[in-house]
């Protein structure tokens, strides 16, 4: 079975970069209520934020992409990740 992508084979990994060095990992974590599926990105800088990021420490947001066929492809963030991305680099 497969955990992260069971109904759309998209899987998405992301590692986010904090201005300090430290980095972190998260992945895309579907549920087949839509609305509660994690994007990778969102994961990983959540991942962050437990870990004591604050506002302003983010640096870089790395993201990869496999298609259903297993095809690296060009992701791009999703309106939900572009919102928390700007709200974590802003101080």
């Amino acid at each position: 079975m497969q955990l992260c992508a069971p109904y759309s084979g998209f899987n998405v990994a992301s590692i986010v970069v904090l201005k300090d060095g430290r980095h972190f990992k998260g992945v895309n974590v579907e549920s087949v209520a839509y609305p509660t599926t994690n994007c990778a990105e969102r994961n990983a800088i959540q991942t962050a934020v437990t870990e004591g990021a604050k506002m302003g420490d983010l640096k870089e947001v790395h993201i990869l992409a496999r298609n259903a066929t297993k095809l690296l492809v060009q992701p791009y963030p999703c309106g939900s990740c572009r919102q928390v991305i700007a709200e974590t680099i802003t101080k």
